[in-house]
This record gives structure tokens, C-alpha cells and sequence, in this order.
């Protein structure tokens, strides 16, 4: 079984970081850095004094404060083509004869790569230009150089990364997740210059893929976001409705502070949905919408008295309500005060799905703290909400006390639904003492399906 190519692992591995981390944030090159030291090890390499990555703005390395002029940066990237297509050529023999590579040529290559970090972005440039010349080195390794210059770049030298990716496109199009890569060195200018990421966009978007265009956009308006949320807010207008949903998400996470509830109070005060936006009713109804969804979250882990007085102050409409209402009904185990969200749950949830969202927060919440759900359903007043959550404890009880969820159960009023509880109950009961599963079924009328 053949060895793959060293260069091959790392740029799998790579990409497959990025890809996975993307729903996070476009990933540090630290993290890269941290995921080669572990892919060495796992390798079998030792490991110890490799350089450390560098960091946006780092002068370190082979490309730092030296490479003073471009006559010298086309000479350092010579040097290293040369050096780098010579570890290509050796892997590839090993990797031909089927068999791994020595320990100390494995050292060499991983050390060579790590050199390859810290290169300068000039000379990444003029490097990519001596490896597109070579004859020495194929195109597929040539594609996989080429990604390796571009991750190398798009952390301390973004732009040039970007201008890169425009240059090599006819290379990289065959390179599974090349996009993904892009949107990391984009997310690395707009942390730097969102202004520029963006200009950036607006001057190149024609020369990539159409997806990949809008998805770099999402990119960088979400690290303006991240740095001036109401100008990132203004600019997530211009995105086509696909990209609003996961925005959202990040502005309702801004409402995790006291400035961050002012931010999207503000947000959602009629600014997005005001006539100067093109298509801005349906565009303020979808972002609001995601921004909803993002709420439940991030308002079910705060105090309930907090939370309510941010969204007595946030107007929803019914509709808004109603959809945040569902989404805390799902995050009932993460609902800090269970007890006082249900009754809001109960008034806000569309009719349709009102009794399965209260029971499907009392059924999390009596899982978690059976006590503390009993005693609040003791002091409820009569009616469908009591009855809502009386019918959700005693179904979640059932399998471990079907007594106590009897002595629940008979509480109810009687309907089809409260005879179906009365069946479950005596199922499970059965199972630990039949004899009084039997009186049970037997004071009730229950039957045997």
C-alpha cells in the first residue's frame, strides 16, 4: 500500500480544518499550526523545536524585516523553489516505491513545510510564479503547492492571498474546498480593514463562481459585524436573503450584553424595514426572523425579569412570538428559570402548537429537576396550562414512578388523551407490580389493546 505524499496529508488535512471549523469563524493560523504539530505526531515525527506559526502583522521567519526589496524576495523564493521542488521529487520516489519515507527525510519535509509558513507574502508570490515555470513538477502537485502558499498567506499577508487565488484560479478550481480558503483569507482582511475586504469583493466578485462570491460577502460582513455591529448590520441589507439566517444568529448573540440588546433593539426598531432599502420589508422580515431564532438561546440562559424586559421592549408580532415561543420550548434544559418561561410559552405560542410546546418544556425540565417541576405545577390554577404540564410530569415519571404519575394522572379531566396517559401508565406499571397495575386498570375501565 503506497505512503501518501506528506504534502498530500497536509493539504487534506488542512482543508478539512477549514471546512469544519467554518460554521465557527474562519480558523487562526494558530490552530493550523496547532493541528500540524498533532498531524506530525501522528506522523511519528518528533516535534520538538519547530518554529511557532506566525501571527497577522508577524515579520518573523524566512519572509520578515530582510526581505527588503523585490529583487530580493524574487531571490529567496528561487532559493526556496528550488529546495521545495527537490522535497516534492524525493517524497514522490518513496512515495513510488510503495514504501515510507525515512524518519529523517519525514523531519525535513515536515520542517521545510513549517519554514513554508512563515514565508513572506512577496515571496509566496514570486515562489507561486517559479513553480508555475518548473517542468520539475506536475500539476497536481502544483495545485497542492499552490494551496499551501495560499493558507500560508491568508492569515499574515490576506490580500495578497486574495489576489493570488484571482491569479492561480485556473489551478485551484479542481482543489476540493479552494473556496473555503478564500473566505478564510477574506475573513482576515475584514478583521484587519473591513472596508477593504469589501472593496476588495466589489472589484473581483465577477471572476469568481457566483456562490462562492456571495458566501465570501457573508464572510466579510459578519467580521464587520463583529467589530462595528450596527455599520455590519447596515451592510447585511445588501445581501441576497439566503445569507440573512445566519446572520441573525450573530446579531441575536450581540444581545448577550447590555450594548448588544441596545444594538439589535435598535436594529429592529424600523431602521432595517425603512423605504430607502431596496426590498426592505421582506428583507427586515428575514433578518428579524433570524435574529428570533438566534433569541431563544440567548435570552432562555439569562434571568427571566431581564429577558422579558428586553422583549416587552422589542415589540415582536404575533408571528415573531410565536416562533421565538417554539424555539425556548426546545432549549428547555438550557432555560435557566423553566418555570417562570412557561406561562410567557403558553401565551405567546401559536394556538396550533401551544400544548406541545409547554409539554415539551415541563417534559425537560421534570427530567432535570422532577421536584422542582412538581412543586411549581402544585401552585398553578386550575386550567389548559396546568393540565398541559400536569399530563407532560406525569408522562415523564411514568417509566420510573407510574404510582406518583397515577396520583398525577387522575387529576386530569376526563378525554381521550387522559385515557391514552391512564394506558401508558399502567404499561409501565405492570412491568415493577402487576397486582396493583391490575387494580388500576381495573378502577378505571382500562382494557388491554
Amino acid at each position: 500500500m503506497k505512503v501518501p505524499l506528506l504534502f498530500t496529508s497536509l493539504i487534506v488535512l488542512l482543508a478539512a480544518i477549514v471546512a469544519g471549523l467554518q460554521q465557527d469563524g474562519i480558523t487562526a493560523l494558530e490552530k493550523e499550526h496547532r493541528s500540524l504539530v498533532e498531524r506530525a505526531i501522528g506522523l511519528g515525527l518528533p516535534v520538538e523545536g519547530l518554529p511557532p506559526s506566525k501571527t497577522v502583522g508577524s515579520t518573523g521567519g524566512t519572509g520578515g524585516a530582510a526581505i527588503a526589496t523585490a529583487s530580493r524576495s524574487k531571490a529567496t523564493a528561487g532559493e526556496f523553489a528550488a529546495e521545495l521542488i527537490a522535497m516534492v521529487t524525493k517524497m514522490k520516489e518513496w512515495e513510488e516505491r510503495g514504501e515510507e519515507a525515512p524518519p529523517e527525510l519525514q523531519r525535513e519535509a515536515m520542517a521545510l513545510f513549517q519554514r513554508f509558513l512563515e514565508l513572506d507574502g512577496e515571496v509566496i508570490a514570486h515562489l507561486i510564479d517559479e513553480l508555475r515555470a518548473s517542468t520539475e513538477v506536475d500539476a497536481g502537485k502544483k495545485r497542492e503547492i499552490i494551496m499551501m502558499s495560499f493558507m500560508a498567506m491568508a492569515q499574515s499577508s490576506p490580500e495578497t492571498a486574495l489576489n493570488l487565488f484571482v491569479a492561480s484560479k485556473d489551478m485551484l478550481d479542481e482543489v476540493p474546498n479552494s473556496a473555503h480558503i478564500l473566505q478564510m483569507a477574506l475573513a482576515s482582511l475584514a478583521r484587519a480593514d473591513p472596508g477593504r475586504a469589501l472593496a476588495w469583493l466589489d472589484l473581483h466578485a465577477g471572476s469568481l463562481p457566483d456562490e462562492t462570491a456571495a458566501a465570501a460577502r457573508v464572510t466579510a460582513v459578519s467580521a464587520v459585524i463583529a467589530q462595528d455591529p450596527r455599520r455590519g448590520i447596515e451592510l447585511a441589507l445588501g445581501l441576497d436573503r439566503d445569507a440573512l439566517a445566519p446572520l441573525g444568529h450573530q446579531i441575536a448573540n450581540l444581545a448577550r450584553s447590555r450594548d448588544g440588546k441596545r444594538i439589535v433593539l435598535d436594529a429592529l426598531s424600523g431602521e432595517l424595514a425603512g423605504p430607502s432599502a431596496p426590498d426592505a420589508a421582506a428583507k427586515g422580515d428575514l433578518l428579524r426572523g433570524g435574529i428570533v431564532e438566534g433569541l431563544a438561546p440567548v435570552l432562555g440562559s439569562q434571568p427571566f425579569g431581564e429577558a422579558a424586559e428586553f422583549l416587552e421592549e422589542l415589540a415582536l408580532s404575533g408571528a415573531e412570538a410565536a416562533q421565538l415561543a417554539t424555539h425556548l420550548a426546545g432549549h428547555g434544559p438550557g432555560l435557566g428559570s423553566p418555570g417562570e418561561w412557561i406561562p410567557w410559552i403558553s401565551e405567546h405560542s401559536d394556538p396550533a402548537d401551544r400544548s406541545a410546546n409547554v409539554q415539551q418544556l415541563v417534559t425537560a425540565w421534570t427530567s432535570a429537576d422532577f421536584r422542582s417541576a412538581a412543586d411549581w405545577i402544585t401552585v398553578q390554577p386550575g386550567g389548559s396550562l396546568r393540565e398541559e404540564a400536569t399530563h407532560a410530569f406525569a408522562e415523564t415519571v411514568a417509566p420510573h414512578e407510574p404510582e406518583s404519575a397515577a396520583d398525577w394522572a387522575v387529576t386530569l379531566p376526563a378525554s381521550d388523551e387522559r385515557t391514552t396517559l391512564l394506558h401508558t401508565i399502567h404499561h409501565h406499571w405492570k412491568k415493577s407490580d402487576a397486582a396493583a397495575a391490575a387494580a388500576f386498570a381495573n378502577r378505571h375501565g382500562l382494557r388491554d389493546p
